[in-house]
């Protein structure tokens, strides 16, 4: 009885210490981008943004999840989803940059939902989803008004305008102002857009007009 019962140790031992090393080897080969801050991380490390301070994250009707960032040179919304168990990935990231003498820093992402089980290359578009973001860096700015005109299937230009007071804006962890406005839904009946960000000082003047910034660095 006593062999049996070192044999079924040493058995018990050796399925333990395989299942260790193959735990192991498991962690090794997993991707590295376990988490949502993980796979953050790394896109703002590819992007020579890091490091970053993220100052907004939420997720959007299709599942993915906005992380607005901003680091000394640069203000980032990055968009990233699942992509299986223990895994993320990067979706897009829409960086803008900071640039000396300038007020503020303001971007523009969009997504359309497509009818479901069509592929998005051949379904049709049932919405339309619209965010800004940006930052603020000038003392003198009191209001913002973002601009967003849409050409619609017929050729007519509809436009929504979005104010924002200082009360509207969040401070990051430096002091400095920021904003996240998610436009909503929207029809999906878009052939085109443009948007615009113009600052106005206490007195209601324009400091300065610009058309929103849309660079977008893409997943391969």
């Amino acid at each position: 009885m006593k062999k049996r019962i070192t044999t079924r140790r040493r058995k018990t031992l050796r399925w333990c210490s395989a299942a260790i090393a193959l735990l192991a080897a498991a962690w090794v080969l997993l991707p590295r981008n376990l988490t949502l801050e993980m796979v953050h991380e790394r896109a703002m490390e590819d992007l020579l943004a890091a490091p970053t301070e993220t100052l907004y994250q939420n997720v959007t009707p299709f599942g993915d999840w906005l992380v607005l960032a901003q680091s000394r040179d640069t203000v980032c919304l990055g968009v990233y989803q699942k992509a299986g168990w223990l895994n993320w990935r990067c979706k897009c990231v829409g960086a803008v940059d900071r640039e000396e003498g300038r007020p503020f820093a303001a971007g523009h992402y969009y997504e359309r939902e497509y009818v479901s089980g069509f592929e998005r290359n051949n379904g049709e578009p049932t919405s339309r989803y619209d965010y800004f973001y940006g930052c603020v860096w000038d003392p003198a700015v009191t209001k913002l008004k973002i601009n967003l005109q849409m050409l619609d299937a017929e050729d007519q230009w509809n436009g929504q305008t979005i104010s924002l007071d200082v009360a509207d804006l969040k401070t990051d962890g430096r002091g400095e102002r920021w904003f996240f406005v998610p436009q909503g839904q929207m029809s999906p009946e878009i052939a085109g857009w443009c948007s615009s960000v113009t600052a106005y000082d206490s007195q209601g003047n324009v400091l300065v007009k610009r058309l929103m910034e849309n660079k977008i660095w893409e997943e391969p």
